[in-house]
């Protein structure tokens, strides 16, 4: 008798929106952290700066640290 292996399911829909959504969220997140290390550049501005403390905060709230 021939042995088969089992074919996990596929991802259902909600699985693969969710991966959908975490690699937009990470690329948006990698972009928003070389804009704060741009931002950061001397000469600092005080537009810079206040670009710098929003990004900062932005990722604070997706819980990462700032870089």
């Amino acid at each position: 008798m021939p042995t088969t292996t089992p074919t996990p399911p596929a991802p259902t829909t909600d699985t693969r929106d969710t991966a959908l959504r975490t690699a937009c969220m990470e690329r948006r997140i990698e972009a928003l952290a070389t804009a704060v290390l741009l931002l950061l550049q001397e000469p600092i501005t005080p537009a810079q700066r206040r670009a710098a403390e929003l990004a900062r905060e932005a990722l604070r709230e997706v819980g990462l640290p700032p870089t």
